[in-house]
């Protein structure tokens, strides 16, 4: 008896074995035979009232392993999968949808994870949007000829998805590299981990969602030729190491990049781009942006949160450095700008707890209203050269501002561009033409050491008020305008004027609390 027991436990094991083999056990097909399964019950239908109807959902099915029959127990014929019929059914393993389906809806099998085969008929001609979403399970989409219409990448989130092919035949799609491929658009629908963009022409543009959730093989290539970038396009990618953007990209999508953990460089050279909200959102493995010879227009928070990111390089370049750029890069310590016509504005460094220079080398700059209101440590500002505006309040209580040095430049200081930055200990000043405005520095109650060299022509009003550790101030005999108090509550500097005597256009309370000596030589 216990030897027949064990007969039959092996020779139902190899019948299992020989099944298993027989399956390709996580792929969603289209034409295979199914004419042997018995239809699941219990299944959810809803009539169109012409005699056909669509599988609304599943029911009171408890099937693992579900068999859509061919009508519905009314006598309806079943032409559609609804919207979300089987969203997150967790526990299904297969589903065999029958011949005369025409139509799966979108999301109609999102988040089924544990989902490993899907047997679609070849009289399927519409898939809608995010049709397969997150079936994790899935590892190959084989489309028919006879499919004239899908929606928003159908398996978005598929992350062990490896094989993407289209039968020959198919009209409006193709697929090339483990692409799928809107033949007509050249839109980059779907890809996968083991995709290879095409470099023929084929694609100009990566469509929403195309890569999300992929764990792409590196090194991963964006070609030239690639025009548009979709939102989300590779969201939460995994193995993605690095990203080249290609001349020939003009438009990166919101949350493009976003949550790329591995994503370690980005390097953006000629472009003509305009950037999305969030593209590159908490890539916490990224460390460096470079930016070269490149147009750029930069919407709310691109790099937000990239808590990995150490150096910023910009060079021969236009754009817009705002909208809270870099939030929340903690590790942020370094930000050079070289030759580049560049606005800094809506605290693009808020945040950026760790930042320690931002040196601007030529070109021309403009900090607005507000821009460094809140960021750095023991932070040091250079323009060195070029023309330079700061506007006002641009430093405005940036406590964590430690010294400013604007060398070989024409710069405009505007009114109380720096006022209450209470840890600024050290002031440098000189070039073709530099003004300063009122109150510009006003309650810099740290500033110790102010250098003013050729090119300084105006100390507006009050510039220097309240700063009470300056000791001595040399004042340049370029200096043609003075306006009132210009150091009044500094009750122990000394200044030391290079001219003789005060022109004209220099009031009598010019030097506020300050004492003063004329006709200063140097040591």
């Amino acid at each position: 008896m216990k030897k027949l027991y064990l007969l039959s436990l092996f020779a139902l094991f190899a019948s299992l074995l020989l099944l298993l083999s027989s399956c390709d056990l996580a792929s969603l097909g289209f034409g295979e035979d199914s004419a042997d399964s018995a239809p699941s019950v219990g299944l959810a239908f809803s009539s169109h009232g012409d005699g056909t109807c669509a599988l609304k959902g599943i029911g009171t099915c408890e099937d693992l392993d579900v068999v859509i029959p061919d009508t519905a127990p009314n006598g309806d014929r079943v032409t559609e999968i609804a919207a979300s019929a089987f969203e997150d059914c967790d526990s299904l393993l297969s589903v065999v949808i029958p011949d005369g389906v025409e139509k799966i809806e979108k999301r109609a099998f999102s988040g089924c994870t544990t989902l490993l085969r899907l047997t679609v008929p070849e009289s399927v001609t519409e898939i809608g949007d995010y049709a397969f979403d997150g079936c994790s399970g899935l590892t190959s989409l084989s489309l028919s000829a006879a499919v004239e219409k899908i929606g928003g990448n159908p398996v978005s989130g598929c992350t062990n998805l490896s094989s993407i092919t289209v039968a020959e035949g198919n009209t409006v799609y193709h697929s090339a590299g483990n692409c799928l491929i809107e033949t007509e658009t050249r839109l980059l629908i779907a890809g996968c981990k083991s995709s290879v963009i095409p470099k023929d022409g084929s694609v100009t543009a990566i469509g929403a969602y195309a890569f999300l959730g992929c764990k792409l093989t590196d090194p991963f290539e964006i070609p030239e030729g690639i025009e548009r970038i979709g939102k989300y396009a590779f969201y939460s990618c995994e193995g993605l190491t690095s990203v080249t953007v290609p001349p020939s990209v003009t438009e990166i999508g919101e949350w493009a990049f976003a949550r790329c953990d591995s994503l370690a460089s980005l390097w953006l050279s000629q472009c003509k781009t305009e950037i999305g909200k969030y593209a590159f959102y908490s890539c916490e493995g990224l460390t460096s942006v470079t930016v070269a010879d490149s147009e750029l227009s930069l919407d709310t928070s691109v790099f937000d949160s990239c808590e990995g990111l150490t150096s910023v390089m910009v060079a021969d370049s236009e754009l817009s450095l705002d909208s809270s750029l870099f939030y929340s890069c903690e590790a942020l310590e370094t930000v050079v700008i070289t030759d580049s016509t560049v606005v800094l504005d809506g605290w693009p460094f808020e945040g950026c707890d760790s930042l320690s220079l931002l040196r601007v080398v030529g070109g021309k700059t403009t900090v607005k209203d507000m821009a460094f209101s809140s960021c750095g440590k023991d932070l040091a500002v250079e323009f060195l050269g070029g023309d330079v505006t700061i506007a006002l309040s641009a430093f405005r209580d940036c406590s964590g501002l430690a010294s400013l040095k604007i060398t070989d430049a024409t710069a405009s200081i505007d009114f109380k561009a720096f006022y209450g930055c209470t840890g600024l200990s050290s002031v440098e000043l000189s070039g073709e033409r530099i003004t300063v405005d009122n109150d510009a520095f006003g309650d810099c109650t740290a500033l110790s050491s102010l250098k003013l060299g050729a090119g300084v022509t105006e100390l507006g009003t009050d510039a220097f008020s309240g700063c009470s550790a300056l000791r001595t101030v040399v004042i340049p005999s370029c200096v043609e305008r003075m306006g009132h108090d210009v150091f009044s509550g500094c009750p122990e500097l000394t200044v030391f004027v290079e001219r003789e005597s005060a022109p004209y256009a220099w009031p009598s309370n010019w030097n506020g609390s300050a004492s003063v000596e004329w006709g200063y030589k140097g040591d």
